[in-house]
């Protein structure tokens, strides 16, 4: 716990929780995201990086996710470049696949909104250290305990939101 201020960052209160190893990834994709809107290797317009659900690293292949079919054409001719580019950023990735994902997404925000989460993530990843709530990532376990209720991944869920109520109750 810091000593200033009572609080535990998400990542210390996940350490030694099944969770954790799927917080690391969130992460390292967040960190990826970043690095494509600055990438050098030229993108279509159309494709966000920042959007959620936009890419995905798992293990040492990054997932793309697009629209329709043109922007995964589209995006299929820079591929090298962009495996080349992340590869000199110092990420290890060794492939990169395109998955359709059409656009009809329920969490989709307006363009106003969009900036401002922008302009948030970007001073949160300049500041190299993100960190969540433990109430607000004990919002969102109890969420996919209730969306995913008999899944592996809802029992994790299940498991971190009753770590994190404990948690809470410590701290008071």
């Amino acid at each position: 716990m810091d000593n200033v201020t009572g609080t535990r960052s998400l990542e210390q209160a996940l350490a030694d929780s099944p969770a954790a190893a799927l917080v690391r990834r969130a992460a390292d994709s967040q960190r990826v995201a970043v690095a494509l809107t600055g990438a050098e290797v030229s993108l279509p317009p159309s494709f966000d990086a920042l959007q959620p659900g936009a890419c995905e690293v798992r293990g040492t292949t990054l997932v793309l996710f697009v629209g329709s079919p043109a922007l995964a054409a589209k995006m299929r001719q820079s591929l090298p470049q962009l495996l080349a580019f992340l590869d000199r950023h110092g990420f290890q990735l060794t492939e990169i696949n395109l998955r359709l994902q059409p656009d009809q997404m329920s969490y989709r925000v307006s363009p106003g909104e969009e900036t401002m989460k922008r302009g948030a993530l970007e001073h949160a990843v300049d500041s190299s250290q993100v960190e969540l709530s433990v109430s607000g990532a004990l919002g969102l376990a109890e969420k996919l305990a209730l969306t995913l209720p008999d899944t592996g991944v809802g029992r994790a869920a299940q498991h971190l939101a009753s770590k994190l109520r404990r948690l809470v109750a410590q701290t008071g």
